[in-house]
């Protein structure tokens, strides 16, 4: 069971505000998921740890190769304001009354 020090500190860093059935019923739920940390911990890799990322063999890794983009003439093409190499794009976020 957890200790009342450790439920309070839980409790103000969470900004949870529990009192009586619901504090008891809180201290439960937490030491459920201790419970099931500590299941856990019997399947743990080891000093060694694991990479979230995961081993991957270099080869088999894309090779790093700069492609062409679009030309000036390409983005003039399909752009409707053009001008000194900068063009305009439609809003994504936000409505028209935020621009």
């Amino acid at each position: 069971m957890i200790d009342e020090k450790t439920l309070d500190s839980i409790l103000f860093l969470s900004r949870f505000s529990v009192d009586g059935a619901e504090r008891k019923e809180f201290a439960s739920q937490v030491d459920s998921v201790l419970d099931y940390f500590k299941i856990l911990e019997r399947f743990s890799p080891g000093p060694a740890g694991v990479s979230a990322e995961g081993a991957r063999e270099v080869s088999s890794l894309r090779k790093d190769v700069k492609e062409a983009g679009l030309s000036t003439p390409e983005v003039k093409s399909f752009a409707t304001n053009f001008l000194d190499g900068y063009f305009a794009v439609p809003r994504i976020l936000g409505d028209e009354e935020d621009a």
